[in-house]
């Protein structure tokens, strides 16, 4: 495994008000991102940066798939049910965390970007880390401003 070089997540503050989402432009675009429509927005702070594997392998280490308290009803639910103790693909063999790449298992690279999580895990890492996921309106409202996937 690599060194966890966290990310350096600076907040983005976002003003309150009437801002205007959905699809403008040409070519494709899906049903559901039709038409552009107003909303009203309070203020808000979103982070610039994902949230890498070392990030959130400590939400894991710290006990993150054993307590209820950052998980909604249906995913607490999902992970008792299921037994689920990591994001898909993600393998602890001989105490080391290995993903399940199309080259077989690797180790984790701590500075990648966690992927392979569904909406109940980002949730209950976030409530775990002090923060709560965006709406979709508000990250479509910064997303210019993030630098999201530009490595």
């Amino acid at each position: 495994m690599q060194g966890n070089k966290a990310a350096h997540s600076v907040p983005v503050q976002i003003p309150g008000g009437i801002y205007e989402i959905g699809f403008a432009g040409e070519g494709f675009c899906f049903d559901n991102e039709c038409s552009r429509h107003k909303v009203y927005l309070d203020d808000y702070t979103i982070g610039t940066a994902l949230v890498n594997n070392g990030e959130y392998l400590a939400f894991i280490q710290d006990g993150g798939y054993k307590d209820f308290r950052h998980w909604h009803a249906e995913g607490w639910d999902w992970v008792k049910n299921r037994q689920i103790t990591a994001p898909l693909y993600w393998h602890s063999v001989d105490g080391a965390w290995m993903n399940y790449t199309f080259n077989g298992l690797k180790p984790i690279d701590l500075d990648e970007p966690v992927c392979h999580v569904s909406f109940y895990e980002a949730a209950a890492f976030a409530s775990w880390n002090g923060k709560r996921l965006p709406t979709e309106a508000e990250w479509e409202v910064a997303s210019d401003k993030l630098d999201w996937g530009q490595r």
